[in-house]
């Protein structure tokens, strides 16, 4: 049965694990009168869109960790420009984020003091390798200390007459790893630095925190330098 919010309204009440296990419909929760409001209410003109971008959905997961539904999908001809990642909280949050005009817009329901992207979302946006995260006009400082919590890497970024000049560092045990290299801007808040099309680290910014993609390998075993960075 469900309880109602403070509006009177009924809470959201779908068991999401059980929703995954037995294989349902995905887009019957984007039409799910709770989800469908809280979209609305944190989309604003931009809900429409976002359905749009979710006409095929060919992907889902359950994130049991975060207790969470994870999908996301495309319009049939127009993937690389029309498409969505969408994540649905077991308290009915929600989180995600859609391409528009070659850049990827963030959005989240979720209150929390600083900006914590769900992993479904990471992976998502690592794909994107020729997106630009979107950033408010004027920008981010990109300078500074960054530290990744959860493995304590770390990322400095400097600037010079020479331009930004990037100190990232990760570990796993003994082994080290890491690179350290001028990094270039490809977009708007795209950067980073490349050997090759298949080795490459990756860097999009927002309000002190960086997002860091790896591409190939950078360390020893076991060491992994993608991650959300928060300045230090």
């Amino acid at each position: 049965m469900s309880g109602t919010d403070n509006n009177g309204e009924d809470d959201f009440s779908i068991d999401l694990k059980s929703f995954y296990a037995d294989n349902k419909y995905a887009q019957d929760l984007l039409d799910d009168k709770f989800i469908k409001r809280k979209l609305k209410d944190t989309l604003g003109n931009e809900y429409d869109y976002l359905k749009e971008c979710l006409t095929t959905i060919d992907d889902i997961t359950y994130y049991t960790d975060y207790m969470s539904y994870y999908m996301e999908g495309g319009i049939p001809g127009l993937y690389t420009i029309m498409e969505a990642s969408l994540v649905i909280y077991q308290n009915g949050e929600v989180e995600g984020a859609y391409l528009y005009n070659n850049e990827i817009f963030y959005f989240s329901s979720v209150v929390t003091e600083r900006m914590e992207i769900h992993q479904g979302i990471f992976n998502w946006m690592y794909e994107k390798k020729n997106n630009s995260l979107h950033v408010e006009e004027g920008g981010v400082e990109i300078a500074g200390t960054y530290i990744e919590p959860e493995s304590n890497n770390y990322i400095k970024i400097k600037a010079d007459d020479n331009g930004y000049f990037m100190d990232l560092f990760g570990s796993y045990g003994v082994n080290i790893g890491g690179v350290e290299e001028y990094i270039q801007q490809y977009d708007i808040n795209n950067w980073g630095y490349f050997e090759d099309e298949d080795r490459g680290i990756r860097l999009m910014f927002a309000k002190d925190t960086v997002l860091v993609f790896e591409y190939g390998t950078w360390g020893g075993l076991g060491v992994t330098l993608s991650g959300q960075y928060y300045r230090h």
